[in-house]
């Protein structure tokens, strides 16, 4: 996972940052609707840390999340690939020790996928690019 900042953020010159960061302390966080999967893991990833985030927004999809990052309503943590798609717009700061989420792929058993279903498991199966894992 990556910490998204808005363009031009100071902690843009960071290499990486922790999540106990003082840094984050006093900043406003964006943030994914509260009832999803990734949204509890960066709840678990802070709270272990001892960050307690000031939430300003929340947001029902992860391109609204990007866009409020983008427009300076707050920072917040964001898997590498939605970083990825957003490239230019929004600033990523690797998180360490870094935050990982499994993704996984059902098939049906003698129903081979075809068309996009293939794309996305052709592209599981040779690993994602480097900045996206």
């Amino acid at each position: 996972m990556l910490d998204a900042i808005p363009p031009g953020d100071p902690l843009a010159r960071r290499a990486t940052i922790r999540l106990d960061d003082p840094a984050l302390r006093d900043r406003d966080f964006v943030e994914y609707r509260a009832d999803s999967a990734l949204r509890a893991q960066v709840d678990a990833a802070c709270a272990a840390a001892g960050l307690s985030r000031r939430i300003t927004c929340e947001v029902e999809n992860m391109q609204y999340l990007v866009e409020s990052v983008q427009h300076g309503l707050g920072v917040t943590v964001l898997p590498p690939m939605a970083i990825h798609a957003a490239a230019g717009q929004v600033g990523a700061i690797p998180i360490t020790p870094p935050l990982h989420r499994d993704l996984s792929a059902v098939v049906a058993a003698g129903h081979p996928p075809t068309g996009p279903a293939q794309a996305l498991l052709d592209l599981l199966a040779a690993g994602l690019p480097g900045d996206i894992r």
